[in-house]
């Protein structure tokens, strides 16, 4: 999402309040999101919300991905580009929930999260 679109407010669609996605309280959204249960969490619990785009800690990250094939898209075609993503990549520098529980604003682990995640995002298939 580019920054205009992050300081718009409220959308709609996939970026409906609804989907839990939005931060009201600064008006913008969580660029990834991750909750789950951990015995190494002190609660038993994590959450990461990981957003923010202004700053030294933010977690825009900006990528190229070479899709190894021209892709077509044209009125009769609509390819579907598939992106994998590897979920443990959240705890590489960070490393485990025992470390902290609960991230829900912008600040430097946060960041650093979503570094670790973004930098493994790799090319799956073409549909």
């Amino acid at each position: 999402m580019d920054s205009a679109s992050n300081v718009s407010g409220a959308q709609t669609g996939a970026l409906d309040p609804i989907n839990e996605m939005f931060w009201s309280w600064t008006q913008g959204y969580i660029m990834i999101k991750a909750e789950g249960n951990s015995p190494q969490s002190a609660s038993g619990s994590f959450a990461y919300h990981l957003g923010g785009f202004t700053g030294n800690v933010n977690t825009v990250s900006t990528r190229t991905i070479d899709f190894a094939e021209p892709v077509t898209v044209s009125s009769e075609i609509t390819p579907t580009v598939v992106l994998l993503a590897n979920p443990a990549r959240l705890f590489h520098t960070y490393g485990s929930v025992a470390n902290g529980a609960t991230i829900h604003m912008p600040m430097e682990s946060a960041a650093q999260m979503a570094e670790d995640f973004n930098s493994w995002v790799r090319f799956g298939r073409i549909e």
